[in-house]
């Protein structure tokens, strides 16, 4: 027979007061270090390498929508991006503070990857111990996931980070029992559905938890319904806002299984934008799946003798799985939803499965180090490329930095293929100060959009007899605008264009 124990490292009870308080005093300051530690290295994985990188169209949303007026970003959120009005507002008050810049409008992010590491390491200290809290830290924040969540300008990260302070938060609920900690527990809960909407996956996960392990299921289920219903306003305004999803193609059953399994936590970068990774960037992460789906096992069939290991065993497993299945599913039966980088708040739960896994082995040195160092190299393999792409000419900066050469001999009027073409002038915007925007007729601001809104007539009844340059979006040329230009004007294409500007000369037609 097994006897249940708890590794949990407490002292000898004849211990003295004094000596028992000086050793607990120097745990809080080692851990607190160790948090420390695994923050600087979250923060400095996600941020190294990406001043160069440029800001890509979900970025320049960002910016586009945090950096006018407070009231007019309420305003554009009745419309489009109800889901991202939080974050929006916090970024507004960002900007006002340290500007627009790709270093400034990512840090937000790469201090919440910090976030996630420093948190991770507190919650396994105080569920299993110190050394367990460090190794999960590290392994979280060297997740391919989690250092792209920390790369961009976006919420993914905020979100993981979310997460962790739930599952926290529920977990010492469950050993503490007072209203306090359930009170904490659901404005946690509102807090991650304001900052991301799909964060409310991770609910089902938790209810089904505290039934597997008998622990407080009713409570727990009331005080996260009560905590989600909040967010019951943000759904019946961002529900018909359908437009902003619209992109989301099904996939096929092959590249689903590959995204589930291999992008969503172990490639990272995932923007639909036809970029593609080095080949040797796909057998890296199969090869790292495999090594944290070993720690796994380890940790499954390891912890079983271990009562709060075991415990975070379930809640870590369900915390991967049951929002990925839900979103998946829902991507089947409905519309499609599912984007791996949607699921970053998933990202932790692996972090703490692999470090279990690696925690069975401490009592054999040689091994441990091995699985540590194995991991670890190939946690560091995708960020050799993750940072460092340009997706067929979609690179806003070289684009932005090709119209402001462009203007110098040519024209200082733009037709900008479509409404979301300006993203890179909102990415960019120097480059474009002064020119002469054709076709818009109502700015982002006044016309409550991300971009302004076009005019809705001949394209050649506003240029008139003039040189123009046109600009094309980050799918490329092409578009009325572009077909009504190449009829009745000479054309030139751009050769420091990247294949997104052409230079037309209206004067005399064709």
């Amino acid at each position: 027979m097994v006897t249940v124990t708890d590794r949990g490292g407490h002292r000898p009870a004849g211990e003295g007061g004094t000596t028992r308080s000086k050793l607990q005093k120097i745990r809080g300051i080692q851990g607190l270090a160790t948090g420390v530690g695994v923050f600087v290295v979250g923060v400095v994985a996600s941020i190294v390498g990406t001043a160069g990188v440029a800001l890509w169209f979900d970025e320049s949303a960002t910016i586009a929508a945090s950096a006018r007026p407070l009231g007019k970003i309420f305003e554009l959120t009745r419309s489009v991006d109800a889901v991202h009005a939080a974050y929006y507002i916090f970024m507004h008050f960002w900007i006002d503070v340290f500007g627009a810049g790709p270093l400034s409008v990512r840090m937000p992010s790469a201090l919440a990857v910090g976030l996630v590491g420093f948190a991770v390491v507190r919650f396994g200290t105080t569920v299993v111990d110190q050394r367990f809290g460090a190794t999960a830290g590290l392994m979280t924040v060297l997740l391919p996931r989690v250092v792209w969540a920390g790369s961009e300008a976006r919420q993914f990260g905020l979100s993981a980070l979310l997460a962790v302070l739930l599952v926290w938060a529920v977990w010492s609920a469950w050993d503490r029992r007072d209203w306090r900690s359930w009170a904490a527990v659901g404005i946690v809960v509102a807090v991650s559905g304001y900052v991301f909407l799909f964060s409310v996956l991770l609910l089902p996960a938790l209810i089904i938890a505290s039934f597997v392990l008998r622990r407080s299921p009713w409570t727990t289920t009331l005080s996260l319904g009560l905590g989600a219903a909040p967010v019951i306003a943000l759904v019946l305004v961002a529900a018909p806002q359908t437009g902003q999803v619209s992109w989301i193609r099904e996939p096929s059953k092959a590249q689903l299984l590959k995204d589930v399994l291999v992008t969503q936590w172990f490639e990272g970068q995932d923007k639909p934008l036809g970029w593609y990774p080095p080949p040797w960037a796909e057998p890296a992460a199969i090869v790292l799946l495999a090594f944290v789906a070993a720690l796994g096992a380890v940790a499954f069939f390891g912890a079983r003798r271990y009562v709060n290991e075991m415990r975070l065993v379930v809640v870590a497993v369900l915390w991967a799985c049951v929002p990925t299945v839900l979103l998946v599913g829902i991507s089947i039966v409905a519309t499609p939803l599912y984007v791996p980088r949607y699921l970053t708040f998933t990202a932790p739960s692996i972090g703490l499965l692999a470090a279990l896994g690696a925690r069975q082995l401490y009592s054999r040195a040689v091994v441990h180090a091995s699985a540590l160092v194995l991991v670890g190299a190939t946690l560091l393999v995708p960020q050799l490329y993750m940072k460092d792409f340009t997706p067929r000419g979609a690179d806003f900066k070289k684009v932005a930095a090709a119209v402001g050469e462009a203007r110098a001999f040519w024209s200082d009027r733009i037709v900008f293929k479509n409404d979301q073409a300006r993203a890179i002038g909102a990415a960019y915007p120097e480059p474009f100060v002064g020119s002469s925007d054709v076709l818009l007729v109502e700015g982002p601001a006044d016309s409550n959009t991300l971009f302004g809104r076009s005019a809705e007539v001949a394209i050649l009844g506003r240029v008139g007899r003039e040189r123009v340059i046109f600009v094309g979006d980050h799918q490329g040329l092409d578009g009325v605008a572009y077909r009504e230009l190449v009829k009745s004007c000479v054309a030139q294409e751009y050769p420091r264009g990247y294949g997104r500007i052409v230079l037309f000369d209206c004067r005399t037609g064709r």
